[in-house]
């Protein structure tokens, strides 16, 4: 797994819970390599940064105005994909992250 190193969102005790739960359930071994500093240039920065820029001064108001606004960032090659995901898809893991 790459991470750019970014200590909010990559360093932290809850996603390292989560990789280690899902690497145990499916008996996998997961190697987490972080990018150089000066070098976190990665392919979904710029997703993520055009669908930020569609979506600015937009009202987003129900998951439907979040999926348009992400098909409509991107239309060539094609638009981007989104997923309606459910309730059960989403887990908690600061509760096993003491276990770390």
């Amino acid at each position: 797994m790459w991470s750019d190193g970014c200590g909010a969102q990559n360093r932290n005790a809850t996603l390292l819970s989560a990789v280690s739960s899902w690497a145990q359930s499916h008996k996998k071994e997961v190697l987490v390599k972080y990018l150089e500093k000066g070098h976190t240039q990665m392919e979904v920065d710029s997703v993520h940064a055009k669908i930020e820029s569609k979506q600015n001064n937009v009202d987003l108001e129900t998951p439907a105005d979040y999926c348009r606004i992400v098909k409509e960032a991107r239309r060539h090659p094609c638009s981007f994909k989104c997923n309606y995901l459910e309730y059960d898809f989403f887990k908690d893991f600061e509760a096993t992250q003491a276990c770390i």
